[in-house]
């Protein structure tokens, strides 16, 4: 695909790859601009409810116009791809950044997850969950713009139709919420989960809840309480122990209801350190 053109589109480079397809750096020859393509995997072109789905991705992602959520341009289909275009972001993904230093700064870390409470509480407030929020899916620019990308399995509390599945459950094991384990409704306090398991990754290097099996990762999400971060880190303090569990629904003084309220207590922490 490298080196090939689509529609008025050059294809530079492979940005990554996943279950759905692959993402490329791309050059709009018309507007002069590098872009981001989306673009699915040719197996899967003829399933034509994994086109729906696709199609509902770009829909719902188009919906959204916010400086924290990467924007989506258009929808391509020709004989050679089917895709989406989409902003490109010149930066690393929180996921890179924990691969290259291991664990974030608290401050830093505070801040990257309040612009994402930004941008979450926009979708929310259109009523949309994503479902899926973890360090990959979080890229900040080179301006330090942090922006929230792959929407691709978020759902629309109003959507009647489920084409989101993709087996049983929806999102990924590490940072997925109880409602999503049982396999109940999401609601704006399954994406304030997956970012408290976020932030804890970001400050620690680890995930709360890192077992071998599929199976007693379901069970510490709907049963344990994670190790306090102020008992690992000398620089992390107490108050962002009782912050991660409020946004993980398992404080005894206060659990996040939305995202603004997440945002709130972060910003109060921060001024407070």
């Amino acid at each position: 695909m490298i080196g090939k053109r689509i529609l008025n589109y050059q294809i530079i480079s492979l940005l990554g790859e996943g279950g759905m397809g692959s993402v490329y750096k791309a050059y709009d020859l018309q507007l002069e601009r590098y872009v981001a393509i989306k673009i699915i995997n040719p197996k899967l072109i003829k399933d034509p409810i994994f086109i729906e789905r696709f199609r509902f991705e770009a829909k719902n992602q188009a919906k959204l116009n916010h400086p924290n959520i990467v924007t989506v341009y258009g929808f391509i289909e020709t004989k050679d791809a089917t895709g989406f275009v989409m902003e490109y972001v010149d930066g690393n993904t929180v996921g890179q950044m924990l691969q290259s230093y291991g664990r974030l700064d608290l401050i830093y870390s505070l801040r990257v997850i309040q612009q994402v409470l930004l941008a979450i509480d926009y979708a929310h407030s259109l009523g949309f969950i994503h479902r899926d929020l973890k360090p990959s899916n979080i890229i900040i620019d080179k301006n330090g713009i942090v922006k929230v990308m792959d929407f691709g399995i978020s759902k629309s509390l109003n959507e009647n139709q489920n084409i989101t599945r993709f087996g049983s459950n929806i999102g990924t094991i590490y940072y997925m919420s109880p409602e999503q384990i049982k396999g109940l409704a999401t609601t704006p306090q399954t994406d304030i989960y997956s970012l408290g398991i976020t932030l804890y990754e970001m400050l620690s290097g680890n995930v709360p809840f890192n077992f071998k099996s599929d199976y007693e990762i379901y069970d510490a999400h709907l049963k344990m309480i994670p190790p306090k971060l102020s008992g690992l880190f000398q620089d992390i303090p107490k108050e962002v122990d009782e912050l991660i569990l409020s946004a993980l629904n398992k404080s005894d003084k206060i659990n996040f209801q939305t995202a603004a309220e997440f945002r709130n207590a972060i910003e109060h922490l921060i001024f407070n350190l």
